[in-house]
């Protein structure tokens, strides 16, 4: 049974993709024959909440918010990525304690966060460790918030003439209503590759269509069980 683990956007649970976000994609997979983990970070949220988070989740309480970095404009341009050193090394020390994951994917700030782990799994960073028996066969970005290509610590990893990442990954696209649309499309050029990246795109913004018979469904499924299957 293929593994799949689950990173959270901001402010937005675990088990809220358990009890509801995820339900109409989970639903498309060949007899639920996945296992999903669903991680929350240990990170509680550095700013309030937006408007919108109370009006769709009225039962999310406040110390249950939490996220993986929090993006900070830098006067020159530039950003910087808080707690990500502390973010990696969680996610480290959790994957080598765990059974192999298939897959890691991530929604919004969580996928930003994928984008990183897979990045830091192929360049064999001094600070990163983990035995390649325990790398996916590959990663999934939804809505991812930015790109990385400014960033003060990862910049340099991207800009540095060497290949793009490798990993075969999916990249999934809210369309022009998600404020993360142009910045999912720049994570994505990163990982771009012609037979391992593959973008799909579907018009419910930054959320999920809430329809499981959305046809972006059967796209995802497709690209997750070409992904396990190489």
């Amino acid at each position: 049974m293929p593994r799949l683990l689950w990173l959270h956007g901001q402010f937005i649970p675990a088990r809220k993709y358990q009890e509801t976000l995820l339900l109409p994609l989970l639903s498309n997979l060949p007899d639920n024959k996945w296992e999903v983990t669903y991680l929350q970070s240990p990170r509680p949220c550095a700013d309030p909440p937006p408007d919108i988070i109370g009006r769709m989740f009225p039962d999310i309480q406040p110390g249950e918010m939490a996220e993986w970095i929090n993006s900070q404009a830098k006067s020159d341009g530039s950003k910087e990525y808080l707690g990500l050193s502390e973010s990696l090394a969680f996610l480290q020390n959790y994957l080598r304690d765990q059974p192999r994951f298939d897959v890691i994917a991530g929604h919004s700030n969580g996928a930003l966060v994928t984008s990183v782990l897979a990045l830091y799994m192929e360049r064999e960073d001094d600070s990163w460790d983990l035995p390649k028996e325990k790398h996916p066969a590959g990663i999934a970005c939804f809505n991812a918030p930015n790109s990385y290509e400014t960033e003060t610590t990862l910049a340099p990893l991207v800009n540095d003439g060497k290949p793009m990442i490798q990993m075969p990954s999916i990249h999934v696209f809210g369309g022009p209503t998600d404020h993360t649309y142009e910045g999912s499309q720049k994570l994505a050029r990163i990982h771009h590759h012609p037979s391992s990246c593959r973008t799909m795109e579907h018009s419910a913004g930054h959320w999920f269509p809430t329809d499981k018979d959305n046809p972006v469904y059967p796209a995802i499924v497709k690209a997750l069980q070409d992904m396990v299957s190489k």
